[in-house]
């Protein structure tokens, strides 16, 4: 009894003493092939992807888990947007995947910013700050919407109806509008695309390495407006088409309860019974204009206007509706949401560089439901939407 006790001992001792080295390498070995298999179906084949907002309803809804196939538009070389095996161009129609051309791919400046891995491997999205002396986590955001048009397409929406080359684009639930008003053309078509590349350029002047607005660069002229001449043009087109009658009066009054009014002076004359004043036909500055006349009265001026609140208003209230014409660019397309009234789309940020593709969505693997918390979601599983083909 007591020699094969002893004989025993030592095997379970050995057992005990292996080093954590040799625990580690045994690991890896039994499940490292695994993991980098897993590792390169979702860096080149699939990834899953999670839609947070409503702008592609009724296709696709808000919580659900899709899969994407990644070497749909090219296979490219790791943690790069260089294509080593090239795919196709996306069609008109087709749900694409891709990075926000206006997310830097690394967190700015750089300089704050201490790397763990290099740029040419950055195995995780991990970095140091310097300045708050903390770790960052800084991953660019994707965005899911419809492709509508490609390189040299012409696209136009005239009151809410999408045309590409002149063709009707819309479809019974595709980039489709569902709110009954109708927003006013203001821009004229003929200035319509300088102006558009105008509030993109002032409104995402710090991201204009992107090549969205190369086609601007190139006409020769390209400068970031200043916000004063933004604010001119608009306040000329504003008043013109109320003395023409091109635009209801209501969206004239509007645009000036918005920017310009002073809620003393309308207290004023509403408790004297009298009409707001009117700037003369020609008025291009009517910020000048009312600070005179609350001036004249009594009254104070009004503040500096947020440029980038006023850049907003005009692209989401009067180019929603009414937009272009435009031609993509040469390695550009164009994406809207297919609940178009409400979503966040190339209309307000400029097209998408076709390298920062990150695929075409394939199925539904998960959708959770609606509730106040994660809980409540999950207990609302849109059990349905599940194994859906997406399209």
């Amino acid at each position: 009894m007591d020699k094969s006790s002893d004989s025993k001992t030592p095997v379970k001792n050995r057992d005990k003493k292996k080093s954590f080295g040799r625990r580690l390498w045994e690991f890896v070995r039994s499940w490292g092939t695994v993991i980098l298999i897993v590792l390169a179906i979702r860096a080149f084949v699939i990834e899953a992807f999670t839609v947070p907002t409503g702008s592609m309803e009724d296709t696709i809804l808000a919580g659900d888990f899709l899969l994407v196939n990644k070497f749909v538009y090219g296979f490219k070389a790791p943690f790069t947007n260089v294509d080593i095996i090239p795919g196709r161009m996306p069609y008109r129609g087709d749900i694409i995947v891709f990075r926000y051309p206006r997310n830097s791919r690394w967190p700015e400046p750089e300089g704050r910013y201490a790397r763990f891995f290099p740029k040419w491997f950055p195995l995780l999205p991990i970095f140091w700050d310097r300045k708050e002396e903390s770790f960052h986590w800084y991953s660019p955001r994707n965005y899911v919407k419809r492709c509508v048009a490609l390189p040299g397409d012409t696209l136009e929406i005239v009151n809410k109806r999408l045309y590409v080359n002149g063709a009707q684009l819309d479809k019974s639930t595709k980039a489709v509008y569902k709110e009954t008003e109708t927003l006013p053309r203001l821009v004229p078509r003929s200035d319509f695309a300088y102006r558009w590349f105008d509030l993109i350029a002032f409104r995402f002047a710090d991201s204009l390495h992107y090549s969205d607005t190369l086609a601007y660069q190139e006409d020769g002229e390209f400068n970031i407006p200043e916000f004063a001449d933004i604010r001119r043009y608009y306040d000329s087109l504003f008043v013109q088409l109320y003395y023409d009658s091109g635009i209801n009066p209501r969206y004239f009054e509007d645009y000036v309860m918005n920017f310009y009014a002073n809620p003393d002076f309308g207290k004023y004359l509403s408790e004297n019974n009298l009409a707001s004043p009117l700037p003369p036909r020609d008025c291009i500055d009517l910020k000048g204009f009312f600070n005179r006349v609350y001036t004249e009265y009594g009254f104070d001026t009004i503040p500096s206007i947020d440029s980038l609140y006023f850049t907003y208003y005009i692209m989401h209230r009067y180019m929603r509706d009414n937009f272009g014409p435009v031609v993509i660019p040469e390695g550009m397309i164009f994406g809207m949401g297919d609940n178009r009234d409400q979503s966040e789309d190339c209309r307000y940020w400029g097209v998408i560089p076709v390298d920062l593709l990150k695929g075409s969505t394939m199925v539904t693997y998960y959708s959770l439901g609606e509730g106040p918390n994660l809980f409540a979601r999950i207990l609302h599983t849109k059990w349905r939407r599940i194994g859906r083909v997406v399209n």
